[in-house]
């Protein structure tokens, strides 16, 4: 099988302490989890550095000695991930009205990414190049956000609730879509004698296109049964753990009102 080498003791120890892509390959055939680790060590790179900023005495030194060796040791590729997440997070932290240009930020976000989009041979095959891309992506898609802060999108408005919907079980979808889409296709390719299942289909093949339709809709369905068996009991499982931590610290918990 094409994944038996990434089923080892040593891979499942890596993947539950967040090592994956960057010391041991991802679990299975489950490839896009490599950003799971990406995440957690933005966290926790960000939070000793933190910690090191507000931090006195040797809690200080500890601390920046840490996320110093986190970023040394995940390396460069890391390091600049890490610095399009801080655009994120300062899109996220600050308030600048002045920036607030949606037809031009959206129009500037459109024109980068078709260009991107027609470059791309080039941009892939110069690492530079592509971090800087990556970049210019990250800002004009947070100048987008900044612009739209505090506006009526009537549009964006009537979506809510089926973005609410959607967003209740994407952290599922994120998790389980990569190994339902390769067990669909194995499936397929096995029992159908369409040898597309096999090579891949063009974007205009009407079998493609039918079978891409199905391919997220089964997506979808597996990932929202999925998060009504986990992601729905998350704030259960959350209050249980916080109650649970304050009685064995023989504090009282605190309820949150309703």
């Amino acid at each position: 099988p094409p994944f038996q080498d990434n089923l080892g003791g040593w891979v499942v120890l890596g993947n539950i302490t967040m090592l994956q892509h960057y010391f041991t390959p991802v679990l299975g055939s489950n490839q896009p989890l490599w950003t799971l680790s990406t995440e957690f060590w933005f966290y926790t790179v960000f939070g000793l550095g933190l910690t090191g900023a507000i931090a006195r005495g040797r809690a200080r030194y500890i601390s920046l000695a840490l996320a110093l060796v986190a970023l040394l040791a995940l390396g460069g590729m890391f390091v600049s991930y890490l610095g399009q997440w801080l655009v994120g997070l300062a899109v996220a932290m600050i308030y600048a009205p002045r920036l607030s240009r949606p037809v031009s930020a959206t129009i500037a976000l459109v024109l980068w990414l078709a260009i991107c989009r027609f470059k791309d041979a080039a941009i892939d095959a110069d690492l530079a190049l592509r971090m800087t891309t990556e970049y210019v992506t990250a800002i004009l898609f947070g100048w987008v956000l900044l612009s739209m802060r505090g506006r009526r999108i009537v549009v964006f408005e009537w979506l809510a609730p089926f973005n609410k919907f959607m967003a209740d079980f994407s952290y599922s979808l994120y998790l389980v879509h990569f190994p339902v889409l390769i067990f669909a296709t194995a499936v397929l390719g096995s029992v159908s004698n369409i040898a597309g299942y096999r090579q891949g289909f063009r974007p205009t093949d009407p079998v493609g296109i039918a079978s891409y339709i199905g391919f997220i809709a089964l997506s979808l369905g597996v990932a929202w049964v999925f998060a009504q068996l986990t992601e729905r009991h998350t704030a259960e499982l959350r209050r249980h753990l916080r109650s649970r931590f304050h009685l064995a610290t023989g504090r009282r918990p605190h309820v949150a009102p309703e």
